[in-house]
């Protein structure tokens, strides 16, 4: 059976991760991808796809808006990628609707794509359309437990100030008197501590491992443990940093670990 999935993230790394790994299934012959929920809203309306991985909160609005505008004789099926809360979790349970709580590990992920593949062969759309408005009765409670949209941080360059975004930033490194932000685009230094930064930073995504190091956890790849027992973490762009003893609890309770 030949299977198309949409990919709708607004991170194009976390896109790449995802192509990357369905790219190992057999049965998906075709991945297309959306940035926005504009684009998404016309990818589905124009040519149906089997199966939807679908971020919760993106850019110019939520999944839930995308979903509620578009109406599909075959709906396809959602696996919501999401770091709600554990009250909206329950919501997606008692749905019986697929989701990837981010940060999510490889095996997780293979996981949620096996009970989509074997829901989509059995072309039950019945119950794909069922579930999925189940979830939707739930939609003002969601919505009033989405994530708040990251922080800004302004940074002045003369008589210029530009804004960087929490979601945008891997991580940030303590460099002197200076802090060097590395988003997905470039890096940017910022005279300001690393001790400040963490607290006007989105708590569910980022994590201070190191008196020098803060981390955004949705840009982790893997978690390993040295002959020593050090404890380091790789990162998308396959950067290294190793977690103090200091931090090395906190990190764990973080990552669920």
């Amino acid at each position: 059976m030949n299977i198309h999935v949409l990919i709708v993230d607004d991170e194009k790394i976390a896109r790449n991760r995802v192509r990357k790994l369905l790219n190992e299934i057999p049965e998906v012959t075709k991945i297309t991808d959306s940035a926005n929920g504009s684009s998404a809203i016309k990818k589905l309306s124009e040519n149906t796809p089997d199966i939807v991985i679908l971020d919760i909160q993106l850019r110019d609005m939520n999944s839930f808006q995308v979903l509620d505008r578009v109406h599909l004789k075959n709906p396809p099926h959602i696996v919501f990628a999401t770091a709600f809360d554990e009250f909206a979790i329950k919501a997606f349970e008692i749905s019986a609707v697929d989701y990837l709580q981010k940060p999510f590990n490889d095996e997780r992920f293979f996981e949620a794509m096996k009970k989509a593949l074997t829901l989509v062969k059995s072309q039950n759309k019945d119950v794909i359309q069922n579930n999925l408005n189940k979830l939707l009765a739930h939609f003002p409670d969601l919505q009033s437990h989405t994530i708040p949209q990251d922080d800004r941080i302004p940074i002045k360059t003369g008589t210029k100030i530009t804004f960087v975004y929490g979601k945008d930033i891997k991580y940030i490194i303590a460099s002197g008197y200076y802090s060097e932000i590395h988003t997905t685009e470039k890096k940017q230094l910022l005279r300001e501590s690393l001790a400040n930064l963490i607290l006007k930073l989105n708590s569910a995504k980022f994590v201070r491992i190191h008196r020098s190091f803060i981390v955004n956890t949705d840009f982790i790849t893997e978690v390993t443990t040295t002959s020593y027992g050090d404890l380091n973490v790789k990162m998308f762009d396959s950067k290294i940093f190793r977690v103090s003893k200091s931090y090395r609890k906190d990190f764990m309770d973080k990552m669920g670990i």
